[in-house]
């Protein structure tokens, strides 16, 4: 295993970025440091830009105009890194939390009260994912919060650790961060995937809470679902451990909205339909996520980091091996 390698760099600068941001004391500068980076990140990806541009209009259907879709692609830009930002270790708030509108924490107490444990479903490209973490922690609530195994707090990762520094020092540092808000971090391995599904499901009976993403295509068994006019694949293992336990799903969002107010958003169950088939209620299941997910997509787009990672509406769904899907390009 290499030291280090070029691919090391990003996320490395971006923990500096973190760094500086942690000694700031005023929330309103931390503010303005995110937005001249992401300004910078806008207008220097060019790639990823263009790509975000071209996926808008198509998902669109071309009735946005191209101011439109190019302020769409520049808040999504800000959106990314105010939420990375808010990763920071820093006990001081920055100023989204400091006005935050809930709606729906019923349903995850309820959900609590019932003591089969809470399977939390959090999009890895939509909203405020560490926000809302942030928030959760604060009402009291204790998450654990389940990654992929090269997870890097949604940055690019090639499918595996590359070098010592990415594994020894850069994934470190940002669980680390989220050690702040989530009370525990376990990691799936396609090696180890029967391991991980038996301490989840220890976890539920325990009556926790367990946050993963919904819409990252790598699981033991995948679906493929419509998805923005395009096919993608979604895990089924939560659902499939939610009918073996009877802790229910709730799927969770969070809006970063005008100036220092965040919405946090709760859902009510997602209803599993127990007297289908297997297959046809892992669908199902899936199908009611996905257009939850589309709907919040197509009312704040901008607020979607993952445009320019959609495939083309005509290409197929990716080749398959052991249960995981070759990952989309990361934000």
């Amino acid at each position: 295993m290499k030291l280090i390698t070029v691919k090391d760099c990003y996320p490395l600068c971006i923990i500096a970025l973190i760094q500086i941001a942690n000694r700031v004391p005023s929330p309103k500068l931390r503010l303005m440091l995110v937005k001249a980076v992401a300004s910078m990140a806008h207008r220097f990806s060019i790639t990823k830009r263009r790509l975000s541009e071209k996926n808008v209009g198509e998902t669109f259907g071309g009735h946005l105009s191209k101011e439109r879709i190019e302020a769409i692609v520049k808040s999504s830009f800000y959106e990314f890194w105010r939420d990375i930002f808010l990763m920071s270790p820093s006990k001081m708030p920055m100023a989204p939390l400091r006005k935050v509108n809930i709606h729906g924490l019923d349903h995850l107490q309820n959900a609590v009260n019932k003591g089969k444990g809470v399977i939390l479903w959090e999009s890895s490209h939509f909203g405020g994912r560490f926000l809302a973490k942030r928030i959760l922690c604060e009402k009291g609530f204790a998450l654990h919060q389940v990654h992929g195994e090269y997870h890097m707090a949604g940055l690019p990762n090639d499918g595996s650790f590359g070098s010592w520094t990415r594994k020894h020092f850069i994934r470190p540092f940002f669980e680390n961060c989220e050690s702040g808000f989530v009370k525990e971090t376990i990691h799936i391995t396609a090696a180890h995937s029967l391991a991980v599904s038996k301490i989840l499901l220890k976890l539920l009976k325990q009556n926790s809470i367990i946050c993963i993403s919904a819409d990252v295509g790598r699981g033991h068994k995948l679906i493929s679902v419509r998805f923005l006019g395009r096919t993608e694949l979604f895990p089924t293992g939560m659902v499939t451990l939610a009918k073996l336990t009877g802790a229910p799903i709730l799927p969770l969002f969070c809006l970063q909205e005008n100036g220092s107010t965040a919405r946090l958003i709760v859902e009510s169950p997602v209803c599993l339909e127990m007297d289908l088939d297997r297959e046809s209620n892992l669908t199902k299941t899936l199908i009611q996520y996905v257009r939850l997910l589309e709907s919040y997509i197509m009312k704040y787009p901008e607020q979607y980091r993952s445009w320019h990672s959609l495939r083309s509406p005509l290409t197929p769904i990716p080749e398959v091996r052991a249960g995981y899907a070759r990952p989309r390009r990361a934000s």
